[in-house]
């Protein structure tokens, strides 16, 4: 479940103070090792955001079946989810894979097990007659959130690569930008799951006309998804535990293949997102098993991905200069196991 962990901010202290008081305000209050009866089922610590859905999923639903003890807890900013990850706070953590690969490369002890997301920005306008993207908004405005997020920069790079420059993006925070929508101060936006069915959901007269990853496709000629998020693994908690952690990875994917969340059906949706996932994260249930319907569960070990992890980073962070060791391996000679 998730667990509320109070923040405060003290106003005589400068940075040090605001980073300290970060830290202490990410740090859980117990994050259990080992079961206390005894049983072998892992107890572990999870963080993730509140607003995460799709990548989430997976990682409830294997623990779920393992009969692990997952102790889910909330991270809030970008700058929070560093901290967390740079301290190595948790044994498991689902988040995009540009911030793994920062922390990573500042030498956060983790690695990236696998890929969970891979639809999640959605073209919306409120224009009747609007086609695709992006021939039918050029000289106009396109919002996107989150404003320093990787979809922002990957959707600036697609225009440059193919010379567009009558299309002026704007980069909103999620929550400003589903305001000025509802104000009707915003047209057309793109916006990530599951906010984007959220959106569509309050009759506005919003319609979905494209999505970033169709255009990533048509851009690069290949499939319409793009591996954003995932889940990653404590480094020195996968080196202890190398079973527990293939184990969850396998977990994760037979979840996914019995389709456990597929197009929102069945008691996937349900039993994992509790009355109180809805509460916290604002997203209730039905608006769940809407948004899976564009953004499909999907499951892929991160080292069977990693031609596409290492350009993915390239396009919308080339500055980190992608390391195939922030990847998890299965131990030598069984790396058919974690099968796709």
């Amino acid at each position: 479940m998730w667990s509320r962990t109070p923040s405060r901010l003290w106003n005589p202290f400068p940075l040090f103070a605001l980073l300290a008081l970060t830290l202490f305000a990410c740090r859980p209050e117990t994050s259990p090792k080992a079961p206390e009866d005894g049983s072998a089922a892992p107890a572990v610590t999870a963080w993730a955001n509140r607003g995460t859905t799709t990548p989430l999923l997976p990682l409830l639903g294997a623990a779920e079946e393992a009969g692990w003890r997952l102790d889910l807890r909330p991270w809030n900013t970008t700058m929070a989810f560093q901290s967390l990850l740079l301290a190595g706070e948790g044994e498991f953590w689902v988040g995009h894979l540009e911030g793994f690969a920062r922390a990573a490369r500042r030498g956060a002890p983790l690695r990236i097990l696998a890929v969970t997301g891979w639809r999640k920005w959605q073209l919306l306008s409120r224009r009747e007659g609007v086609g695709g993207f992006p021939e039918d908004f050029l000289g106009r405005e396109v919002s996107i959130a989150p404003a320093d997020g990787a979809g922002r920069f990957l959707l600036e790079k697609l225009l440059r690569e193919e010379g567009v420059a009558g299309v002026k993006v704007v980069p909103v925070d999620v929550r400003p930008l589903l305001l000025k929508a509802m104000e009707g101060k915003a047209e057309d936006l793109f916006l990530p799951e599951p906010f984007a069915t959220v959106l569509l959901g309050k009759g506005l007269g919003f319609q979905r006309v494209d999505s970033l990853e169709a255009y990533y496709g048509r851009v690069r000629g290949g499939a319409p998804e793009v591996p954003w998020a995932g889940v990653a693994v404590n480094a020195h908690w996968a080196e202890a535990h190398p079973r527990e952690t293939e184990e969850l990875l396998e977990g994760m994917m037979a979840w996914n293949s019995r389709g456990g969340a597929r197009e929102g059906e069945g008691e996937g949706v349900s039993r994992l997102w509790t009355a109180e996932r809805e509460e916290a994260s604002g997203i209730s249930r039905e608006a769940l098993a809407e948004s899976l319907l564009r953004d499909p569960v999907k499951v892929v070990p991160a080292w069977r991905m990693e031609g596409e992890v290492r350009e993915f980073l390239k396009v919308v962070a080339p500055e980190l200069a992608f390391r195939p060791e922030w990847l998890w391996r299965p131990p030598a000679g069984k790396e058919g196991d974690s099968r796709q």
